[in-house]
Parts: C-alpha cells; sequence; structure tokens
C-alpha cells in the first residue's frame, strides 16, 4: 500500500508510467538483493545458498528489464530484435536450474540428487536453444519449459514441506 501510495504521488495517474515505475523498483530492490546475497558469499564460499540466491535475482532482474514494460529496450532502442527475445527466453529458462540449485544448497538431505540431475540434464538444452538462429525452433520450446517448471515448483512446494516435517532450519 505505502508502494502504491508513493507511486501515486510521483508518478501520477498515468497507468504506464504507474507500470514503468513498479517494474523499476522491483528490478532496483532484486538487483540490491542480488548484489547483497553475493557479497555474502565472497565473504563465506562455503554458504553456497547465497550464491544460487543472487544469481537467481540477478537473472530476474533482466527478465524484469526485457519483459513487461520493456525498459530495457526504452534505454537501448537500437539493441536487436533477435538479442531482446533469446535474453527474454534465457532469464527463464536458466532461472530453473538456479533455483534448483538453491533449493538443493538449502536442503541437500531432502532435495533428491537424482532429480537435481535431471532438472539440470533437461533444461540445459533448452537453454541452448536461445542461441539457435530460427524464431520457430525458440519459440516451439517455451510451452515444454513452462510445463516443467510447473513440476519443479510443485517439487519445490514438496521438498520444502518435507523439510519443515524434518525440523530442518532455513
Amino acid at each position: 500500500m505505502f508502494i502504491f501510495l508513493i507511486l501515486q504521488i510521483t508518478v501520477g495517474d498515468s497507468g504506464r508510467d504507474r507500470s514503468v515505475a513498479m517494474d523499476l523498483m522491483l528490478a532496483g530492490c532484486l538487483l540490491m538483493m542480488g548484489i547483497y546475497h553475493l557479497g555474502l558469499f565472497s565473504l563465506r564460499k562455503k554458504d553456497k545458498s547465497t550464491f544460487w540466491f543472487g544469481m537467481f535475482c540477478l537473472m530476474f532482474v533482466l527478465r524484469t528489464l526485457i519483459t513487461g514494460e520493456k525498459y530495457l529496450i526504452y534505454l537501448y532502442p537500437s539493441l536487436p530484435f533477435y538479442l531482446t527475445v533469446r535474453l527474454e527466453y534465457m532469464s527463464f529458462y536458466f532461472q530453473i536450474p538456479i533455483f534448483v540449485l538453491f533449493l538443493h544448497s538449502l536442503f541437500p538431505d531432502e532435495l533428491n540428487k537424482k532429480i537435481l540431475y535431471a532438472i539440470q540434464i533437461i533444461i540445459y538444452p533448452f537453454c541452448l536453444f536461445c542461441f539457435s538462429p530460427s524464431f520457430r525452433l525458440l519459440s516451439s520450446t517455451l510451452s515444454i519449459v513452462q510445463i516443467i517448471t510447473a513440476l519443479v515448483a510443485i517439487y519445490s512446494i514438496y521438498v520444502n514441506i518435507k523439510s519443515i516435517l524434518h525440523g530442518r532450519l532455513g
């Protein structure tokens, strides 16, 4: 509510301006969180969860700036279309293995290593499709990756419930 009030005062009534402001506020917060967690990782290299969370935040920043109001394109209008599309897909595709690695670093006993490796083996080839010259091939992979993302989300809920039942911290 507080953020909405600030946006109303600073941006006014323009819906697009408000949307851009929200995207930039989200990107700024995520950027600070990502840099903070990468800084924590540089101080404590044993705690891999801070690294993976920082990387996840930075990928989310890229995705926020390239989708929605597409503020990155507004800043750099000469950015080629093929590059922005590939960045959009890559930021989505790479978030999945990064999130699973983050979850594994928090709960190594609850997350099955075979499932961790399977997710990585399945997702990384889709990441390579981002470098394909064919937009048709690239866009045809999206629905498959969305299904995989839904399955990973369900599995992550299972891992979290399992960790709660085992009394794990984090």
